[in-house]
């Protein structure tokens, strides 16, 4: 019987400085003796070098890897940076990442786990297909709506099985184009990896709330955190994180002069519970708009596991939620949880690891495609 390889279609690099599912996936299958192929993210959009740092610093970084290191291993893992660059040659592009993964799989029972649908007319019916959606894609910044649409659509109808992430998800796969065998798995899980050291030394001043992740304008809502910051003098908002990932434009314009809102580097995988532990809330200030509306923030979850209550602004992922207080008019008052509280919080993230969820997805997957390999 040959072994299975997965080919994962990423979302994000291998080197990010926040682990996406993606990368648990992909180490949660390694580590279960599969063998793995992670294709790094060809985005969604065009780069826009001229305006946009980030790009800039994207797509340099991409060069140096295309020229000394396009093919990496890390364990069972294999990383494969793909040549790729929106425009009228695309399609050479995806034929050449094609006939390289072809080559490398050649003899393995393949299964193709797609979790950017800008990577469908890369796809050939080389073996079975998944496609995991994450988000509302086409609601990204500097998208073109129809374009992410229509690959959407042709991924969705190349798939043999489709995952996301929450029920709003499903409905709007289901909308647009009439895909209905969907099982929805929410990101409702903790980094088991995460540990209580921490190295950060900076002075945290108290009362405190934490937002870690991208801080970026079209997730954050930047009015409502100036005007908090402006009715809650007493209190500190820290923020952790890349600014401006996936944007233009990084500035973050009124947040960077008010003196209780405090900007604090990335924090290093493995560190981040130690880390929240310092504060005594964690922020989601979310806006509420076509883009958040359908994404479910994982670090909600790292939040409780580090026993802090969470401030947020009304996300209907989060509305049926538990250790939740909503961002509003009156000032914020941060109540420390008591034994009780924490008992519960913990016993909330206590069964809720990738390697549960790995395999939840696993026993879907293997119900679905034994028996065609089999055959």
């Amino acid at each position: 019987m040959k072994k299975r390889i997965y080919v994962i279609y990423a979302s994000s690099e291998w080197r990010s400085e926040g682990l996406l599912n993606v990368h648990h996936y992909s180490r949660c299958l390694s580590e279960r003796g599969a063998d793995v192929i992670f294709v790094e993210s060809i985005g969604l959009r065009k780069p826009s070098i001229a305006r946009s740092s980030h790009d800039k610093k994207r797509v340099f970084s991409r060069l140096l890897r295309l020229l000394f290191h396009p093919l990496r291993r890390e364990g069972n893992i294999r990383i494969l940076t793909p040549l790729y660059y929106p425009g009228p040659l695309q399609g050479i592009f995806f034929s050449l990442l094609r006939s390289r993964l072809a080559g490398m799989t050649r003899g393995y029972e393949r299964i193709d786990w797609v979790f950017l649908p800008s990577f469908a007319p890369a796809l050939r019916k080389a073996g079975a297909i998944i496609y995991h959606a994450v988000d509302n894609y086409s609601a990204n910044p500097g998208v073109i709506p129809e374009d992410v649409m229509n690959v959407e659509r042709h991924m969705c109808a190349k798939a043999d099985l489709i995952f996301c992430t929450c029920s709003k998800i499903k409905d709007l796969l289901i909308k647009r184009y009439g895909t209905t065998d969907i099982t929805v798995l929410a990101n409702d899980i903790v980094d088991s990896a995460s540990r209580d050291k921490c190295d950060l030394n900076d002075e945290i001043l108290h009362p405190s709330l934490v937002y870690v992740g991208n801080i970026a304008k079209y997730k954050i809502d930047t009015d409502l955190i100036v005007e908090l910051s402006r009715n809650n003098p007493g209190t500190h908002f820290y923020f952790a994180g890349p600014r401006g990932k996936g944007e233009e434009d990084a500035q973050m314009k009124g947040l960077e002069t008010a003196e209780n809102i405090h900007f604090l580097p990335s924090v290093p995988h493995g560190q981040l519970t130690g880390f929240l532990r310092k504060f005594n809330a964690g922020f989601l200030p979310y806006l509420l708009n076509e883009s958040t509306s359908y994404s479910f923030p994982m670090k909600y979850m790292e939040y409780i596991k580090a026993g802090l209550p969470v401030w947020t602004t009304a996300m209907p992922c989060l509305s049926k939620k538990p250790f939740i207080s909503y961002i509003g008019s009156e000032p914020i008052k941060i109540e420390e949880p008591d034994n009780g509280l924490k008992r519960d919080m913990e016993e909330y993230c206590s069964d809720r690891s990738w390697a549960s969820r790995i395999d939840d997805l696993m026993r879907i997957i293997n119900s679905r495609f034994d028996k065609r390999y089999s055959e």
